[in-house]
């Protein structure tokens, strides 16, 4: 049998959800799977009431009982006055001593569903009363500034962090609400905001990372949310930064979708610099393995809602792009270690080196590390003749790789010519629209496991 939280589940989906007749159907159906289900549609006058906004005061003469008592959806007369932001319905409830911390099935309470609903008015008259708890947590380990977070409202964002809401404490999976922007949200300037505020709190880093060592701008890639990845760049998020798996950008994007992807093509190149598209990650694998892993057969499916031909060009370019940034970075390094030798100036031209060499630490290129460190030991002990004649080859053959085709020769992908696709890229949706926050809110609550799963960021 499943247990009564499926059946909130079912009844919150009915209730609130916008499904057509069959899938209501086949959900009516679960609830036959759950012992001592509630009946769908059970509920009180003081629930009716808080809805509609009116009423209260009779309906509590006529059910005094029914004050914090939860209906089929699991939810008490506040919360369901705090989801419609009936402010004088919560006002009579409260002054009739309702539990501003109950929590519903899902752990919610009041003044997470205000939150949310950017009810700033509910949140504010919450916020006043001597017991709330501005840092209970719901069954995920979000508190209402979460729950803020992903409607992207800049005051209701700033009246939680104005009560001492906490920006940096972590979810179940040590997430902030910093990795919540934009979950429900694609409007710029109010995610804009919306950071801008948790940023001027100074409690927060935005390179912060989670338990599988993911920043917000790396879980912003992997979710495919460009709108938040764009607000993350802009306000200078890093982009050098490796996952628990050692995997970095590259690696990400060769499993994002399209928008991402040119999301990314339109980024200053020299972002790029010091992300290398040879980084193998723990699996010893590079971004370019990752991008044919995506085209395998068992995974197909995976980029179905878009052309793999556009994926495979837009791809390329990108590796294009890292791969021509870098080396014309190492070329300009080496060129002024090379003026640096002619002219006998040692140190100098070792600090050119040195900087080559933290580069190809952090790329684990031990052979390269090697050899820049014995031109260095000869720069020392004065073999400049020997050095520059090194160094003049090492720049010729990286500017000959400059512009050179980053696939694999021997790749059995249909792969592109990424210098292709520089006329007909698409530009990137940058629209400043709204999703249908509620709608979103709604399946999110409904228990949309694959998400718990996957992201740990259902409701």
């Amino acid at each position: 049998m499943l247990t009564i939280e499926v059946a909130f589940m079912v009844h919150k989906e009915l209730a609130y959800g916008q499904l057509e007749e069959q899938d209501a159907e086949v959900l009516s159906r679960v609830l036959s799977f759950v012992e001592d289900a509630p009946v769908w549609g059970d509920s009180t006058l003081v629930h009716a009431a808080a809805r509609k906004g009116h009423g209260i005061n009779e309906a509590l003469n006529k059910e005094p009982w029914a004050l914090n008592e939860l209906d089929c959806n699991g939810e008490s007369p506040l919360h369901v006055a705090s989801r419609f932001g009936n402010k004088n319905a919560m006002e009579d409830l409260i002054q009739a001593n309702a539990s501003v911390n109950m929590k519903d099935f899902a752990g919610l309470t009041a003044l997470m569903l205000a939150s949310f609903y950017e009810h700033i008015d509910c949140v504010r008259l919450l916020l006043r009363h001597s017991d709330i708890n501005i840092g209970q947590r719901d069954n995920y380990g979000r508190t209402a500034l979460f729950h803020a977070a992903m409607a992207c409202d800049p005051e209701v964002v700033a009246a939680l962090l104005e009560e001492g809401a906490s920006p940096s404490a972590g979810d179940n999976d040590g997430q902030s609400p910093l990795y919540y922007l934009g979950k429900y949200c694609t409007n710029h300037e109010r995610l804009k905001q919306t950071l801008r505020l948790f940023l001027a709190s100074g409690k927060i880093n935005i390179d912060t990372v989670d338990d599988t060592g993911a920043s917000p701008l790396v879980q912003a890639i992997i979710s495919n949310r460009v709108a938040p990845l764009r607000c993350l760049v802009e306000a200078g998020a890093s982009m050098q930064l490796l996952d628990i798996d050692g995997c970095n950008v590259l690696h990400l994007a060769a499993s994002s979708d399209l928008d991402v992807l040119q999301y990314l093509l339109s980024l200053d190149p020299t972002l790029f610099r010091g992300i290398s598209p040879n980084q193998l990650n723990k699996w010893l694998d590079t971004p370019l393995n990752d991008f044919q892993g995506t085209l395998s057969p068992g995974n197909i499916d995976y980029r179905e809602e878009f052309s793999h031909e556009a994926s495979e060009a837009a791809f390329a370019q990108l590796l294009q792009i890292a791969q021509d940034e870098n080396l014309r970075w190492e070329t300009n390094v080496l060129e002024s270690a090379l003026t640096h030798v002619r002219q006998s100036r040692v140190d100098e031209a070792r600090s050119q080196l040195n900087s080559v060499v933290v580069q190809r630490e952090k790329w684990k290129d031990g052979e390269s590390v090697r050899y820049y460190r014995g031109i260095s030991q000869q720069i020392q002990a004065g073999d400049f003749e020997g050095v520059i004649t090194a160094l003049e080859e090492d720049i010729e053959d990286l500017r000959g790789q400059i512009g050179s085709s980053p696939w694999l020769e021997d790749s059995d992908s249909s792969l592109s010519d990424s210098s292709d696709i520089a006329s007909s890229e698409e530009e990137i949706d940058q629209t400043d629209g709204d999703e249908d926050d509620n709608d979103a809110y709604e399946t999110a609550e409904s228990g949309d496991e694959a998400e718990n799963e996957d992201t740990g960021t259902a409701l």
